[in-house]
């Protein structure tokens, strides 16, 4: 598939499931819709939309089991593609109050740790580049953050 004809998809997707979510406003599994629609988002470079769909999930469906996943992207996504470390780390803080139990909870600790700083600031992989045959299993927290962010 051509990239245009895959652009030209996501819109249209992104076109229906806004209609669908207007004109079905208590449908029982928006929380479902809303996050593929955050993630196309995303996915589209259009980071803000992102935030506000996340955002928009967070608001009207507290108790969804995207629930957690969404608050930590709405960290990374301040932190990392916006750049705004002050909402950033609102956000994650708002994950630990709201989540502190939850599987990313680790994550976000390490984000919080490091908001801000250029990944050849992190000693942890500075050293490993230093030593090539050992493994670092803390430089591989951020990776794994983010994979399982996205698989749930």
């Amino acid at each position: 598939m051509k990239a245009s004809e895959a652009s030209e998809d996501l819109e249209s997707m992104l076109i229906l499931y806004n209609a669908f979510l207007k004109r079905f406003p208590e449908y029982a599994q928006r929380d479902d819709i809303l996050q593929k629609l955050a993630w196309s988002y995303h996915n589209r470079k259009e980071f803000q939309r992102s935030v506000s769909t996340y955002q928009r999930l967070l608001d009207g469906l507290p108790q969804s089991t995207h629930a957690a996943q969404s608050q930590f992207m709405v960290g990374y996504i301040y932190a990392n593609e916006i750049k705004d470390l002050d909402r950033a780390r609102q956000a994650y803080e708002t994950f630990q109050k709201n989540f502190p139990q939850h599987d990313l909870s680790d994550d976000v600790a390490f984000e919080l740790q490091h908001l801000g700083k250029d990944i050849n600031e992190l000693e942890f992989l500075s050293k490993s580049q230093e030593e090539p045959a050992s493994i670092n299993a803390t430089s591989t927290n951020n990776g794994k953050a983010a994979g399982r962010a996205a698989k749930q």
